[in-house]
């Protein structure tokens, strides 16, 4: 079967990156950070464009750092990815299924007015403290941070393929966890017991 190859030099494409921020409140009520756009009256997640030497992992983190006022980082989890394991060759490129992955678990790509191809790497992530921060965001930004339930979060999402990631982003943090949510969110103790 032939492959398929298109290439783009670096002015002809973004990279983007953001997190699905989760936490769990009372050990049950499993949470996503959305954010509502003033200007445009719109639902989104957060995310944003890579720096000039920034890694896409370290562009997850800021970006939703910025945009929701929650510092973070990666959520550990059991993941289906084509990324082989640090010095075993995978030949063909098969689906493993990984333990304690921090790896982007989706991307999204977007066709720009300006004909530019926009790639959106997609990582689940916790919230490392219960504090908002305020005044995170540019100037050219206008979010305001929620966290909500997961199935809210879902309904509220202004465009298809964020309700989709986020759809994602759920059934992973709950298929691989046979010792229950908790335990995924065991080592961040202060966000346990957040209240609203």
């Amino acid at each position: 079967m032939a492959t398929t190859r298109t290439n783009y030099t670096s002015d002809a494409f973004v990279v983007s990156a953001g997190c699905l921020l989760f936490r769990l409140v009372d050990g049950v009520d499993l949470q996503l950070c959305i954010l509502y756009n003033t200007r445009q009256g719109k639902w989104v997640l957060p995310k944003g464009r890579k720096d000039c030497g920034e890694s896409i992992e370290a562009a997850a983190l800021r970006e939703t750092f910025e945009e929701t006022g929650y510092s973070c980082e990666f959520l550990p989890c059991t993941l289906e990815t084509r990324a082989p394991l640090p010095g075993v060759d995978l030949h063909p490129s098969k689906v493993l299924t990984v333990e304690h992955a921090t790896e982007p678990f989706a991307v999204t790509t977007q066709q720009m007015k300006n004909g530019a191809m926009k790639f959106i790497w997609w990582f689940i992530a916790r919230p490392t403290s219960s504090e908002k921060f305020l005044d995170t965001q540019t100037n050219s930004e206008a979010y305001d941070s929620h966290f909500v339930s997961i199935d809210d979060a879902v309904g509220r999402l202004s465009n298809q393929e964020d309700r989709e990631t986020a759809t994602k982003a759920r059934q992973i943090i709950e298929d691989g966890q046979g010792d229950g949510l908790a335990a995924l969110f065991r080592d961040s103790n202060d966000v346990l017991d957040v209240r609203g």
